[in-house]
């Protein structure tokens, strides 16, 4: 054998050894846990919010030093052991110390202060843990936490980070900038999130509230009058259950548990206060941090809802409204939002761009110049790092050739261009020709609000057996649909097959609808076709296969009134959702391969009687060819196809709307301000440039 060889044969063992080496390194990196194991520990989060709660009545009762410190104790100790969420907890214990520190035992004070300068603000500071940076709402809540609390100890040594509190103050600064001008230009990720906004309201209400800096405290009071104006436009007698690009099952199935927003609406449209936060917390703590301090500000009168805004919410006319937020893969490269500053991170990640086309190097690099390998949502991108995936890019490389076929290479939030048709007491949305064919993660994309307790809505479920998580049986699609809408006519087509793609499970076969008979005034159940009243409100599902209810499921019921938090929500009250199930049949499926085609119609009695709109339902034309929806309605003939093409009467519709278009207001995307008019009320909303 030649030397050469020799040489070869050793190089190759070299190489193959360091690469089972660079295996065995990756692989005994220990993931940190996103939450406690509740059998080993346990964390009783409620203490703050009994304690906000008992000071602002100004209870007489005395609260003794050690009971106030036991109160913390828990939400400290979740919050040191780096725990997911731990960003809303913090806020949770920032308004008490604030709003409420002259109360608090000078202990109790000195325990929250340790905690405030040991927090780890940003992703690119030491310790390995597992929490969420970069969702949209992570993303603020991080950056004005690192804001206020640098504000508060400027001066100070944080423990963490070694940096002073008047650095914290600059980088947190900076990221809030960031956000606010990724809002102003590109609208939401987490567009119409029911679930999210709630938190993003929680962040801005703080810094509204505590800002020292105008320039900080002018741009949050302006995105809270922007928000404000979204929520108004996309709800019904302040009912905000709509589409979305993040929602769980119970985010859309009633107002009142799933719209996480619905007590600081009532509060500020209706002046009516409801809300009791420790009964809250007993049911969902995290999601009470938040919405505390939305209501703790609201009830100070540091915010005032302007009168166009609330001449909107009460607007009862006929309206057809256009919006278009966020922004598609594909749009990134050209916008120069592809690289590793804070501010393009911020625009991939907070739109659940992980490993998409394009992409996958680019998470790579911030997880590893981060060293964020032992965290959760590194999977799978620490394994990009093994040689020789690492020398040669082979992980970006099978990412792109993936594509669709791979879960986490084929999803993300994407634009949400959101056809809203709003009557007098119910409400139709779509989210029109979004992302088709690919993983629908937490999407829901088709949804009718017809009355307090009562919404309607079809579903490519991507499990059976999961009920309450999302992508699951309630929330999320396994795949997106081919979406349209004409006003009060939705329209909607699944590709239902038995090709399971990698990291999906096995495949469901079927759609649903959620029809919850028990809350109709009356009900018609057809072969294929599912019509009702609610009140004064007419509502039908046209379908291309049979329908027929599953057996009532009181685990699928419970589902819908509670999603998967139970390891956050530790010693919570966990049957005090069950007085919202329903009781009776709701779950009206469709099954089979092929393509299910599905039109949603609304109508009232001012349109005609209950009656004339069953015969109508049931004499309009409905054809399905292949991948094609035919369907005739009040003398309109339209087609949809699965590929998005939308025609009415032969004419090809626009599926890209403007940043709004509606009579409240029309602008172009990427404006600088809005101006708003309802009822003789007018509103500008001007978006201040940041360069």
């Amino acid at each position: 054998m030649e030397l050469y060889q020799y040489l070869i044969i050793a190089l190759a063992v070299i190489l193959v050894g360091y690469t089972i080496f660079d295996v065995i390194r990756i692989c005994r990196i220990k993931t940190k846990p996103t939450l406690p194991i509740l059998e080993n520990k346990e964390f009783d989060l409620v203490g703050p919010v009994v304690l906000i709660e008992h000071y602002r009545k100004n209870s007489a009762k005395i609260l003794a030093e050690e009971k106030v410190i036991e109160m913390l104790n828990g939400t400290v100790g979740y919050i040191n052991n780096r725990y997911d969420c731990s960003d809303f907890h913090m806020h949770l214990i920032l308004r008490l110390y604030k709003s409420y520190g002259d109360k608090l035992p000078q202990s109790a004070k000195e325990l929250l202060k340790k905690t405030f300068l040991n927090f780890k603000y940003w992703v690119d500071m030491p310790d390995d843990e597992s929490m969420c940076y970069f969702s949209e709402n992570h993303t603020l809540l991080f950056a004005s936490l690192e804001f206020l609390i640098g504000q508060e100890w400027k001066d100070e040594i944080f423990v963490n980070s070694g940096f002073t509190g008047a650095k914290h103050m600059a980088r947190g600064k900076q990221r809030l900038l960031d956000w606010f001008d990724q809002k102003y230009k590109y609208g939401f990720f987490e567009w119409y999130s029911g679930n999210y906004w709630n938190e993003d309201f929680g962040g801005l209400f703080q810094l509204l509230s505590y800002s020292e800096d105008k320039e900080i405290s002018n741009h949050a009071k302006i995105m809270l009058d922007y928000m404000y104006f979204e929520i108004a436009t996309h709800s019904v007698e302040g009912r905000f259950v709509t589409v979305s690009s993040r929602q769980y099952g119970d985010n859309k199935f009633i107002n009142k548990q799933g719209n996480r927003l619905s007590p600081s609406l009532n509060y500020i449209i209706n002046g009516i206060d409801e809300y009791d936060a420790v009964e809250h917390s007993k049911l969902a703590v995290v999601d009470c941090c938040l919405l505390l301090c939305n209501m703790d500000t609201l009830r100070s009168g540091k915010y005032l809802l302007p009168d166009v805004i609330k001449e909107i919410f009460n607007d009862k006319t006929e309206q057809i409204i256009k919006t278009s937020n966020g922004l598609n893969p594909d749009e990134y490269k050209k916008l120069g939002l592809i690289g590793q500053s804070d501010y393009q991170l911020m625009a991939q990640l907070s739109n659940e761009i992980f490993v998409n086309k394009g992409f996958a190097y680019n998470t790579y690099l911030y997880h590893k110049r981060n060293n964020t390998f032992a965290s959760a949502f590194s999977m799978p991108i620490k394994y990009a790092d093994i040689f020789p995936l690492r020398q040669l890019r082979l992980f970006p490389a099978l990412c792109n050739i993936l594509g669709k076929r791979f879960v986490p290479t084929g999803s993300a939030l994407n634009r949400g261009n959101v056809y809203t048709y709003r009557k007098n007491g119910y409400m139709l949305a779509t989210a029109v020709k979004c992302y088709i064919d690919y993983f629908g993660n937490q999407h829901h994309t088709m949804h009718a609000n017809i009355a307090e307790d009562l919404n309607i809505f079809t579903i490519y479920p991507a499990s059976v057996k999961n009920l309450t998580n999302a992508p699951g049986y309630w929330g999320g699609q396994r795949r997106m649909p081919s979406n349209a809408q004409d006003n009060a006519i939705g329209f909607s087509i699944y590709k239902v097959d038995n090709k399971q793609r990698l990291g999906e499970v096995k495949p469901t076969l079927r759609t649903h609808i959620l029809f919850p008979i028990e809350k109709m005034d009356e009900y018609k159940i057809n072969e294929k076709s599912a019509i009702g009243r609610k009140g004064d409100t007419f509502f039908a599902v046209v379908c291309n296969k049979a329908l027929s209810f599953e057996e009532y499921n009181i685990e699928s019921a419970r589902a819908l009134v509670r999603h998967v938090q139970s390891n956050v929500l530790v010693k919570c009250e966990k049957n005090a959702t069950d007085q919202y199930m329903l009781k009776d049949k709701f779950d009206l499926v469709a099954k089979g391969l092929g393509y299910h085609c599905y039109v949603i119609e609304l109508s009232d009695k001012e349109r005609e009687s209950y009656e004339e709109f069953i015969t109508r339902i049931e004499n309009n034309l409905f054809l399905s060819e292949n991948d094609t929806l035919l369907y005739n309605s009040c003398g309109k003939n339209y087609k949809l196809n699965y590929s998005g093409e939308f025609l009415i009467d032969d004419v090809l519709q626009n599926s890209e709307f403007k940043r709004c278009e509606s009579s409240y207001c029309k602008v172009e995307r990427g404006t600088n301000g809005y101006n708003i008019a309802c009822n003789g009320k007018k509103l500008n909303i001007k978006f201040d440039k940041i360069n």
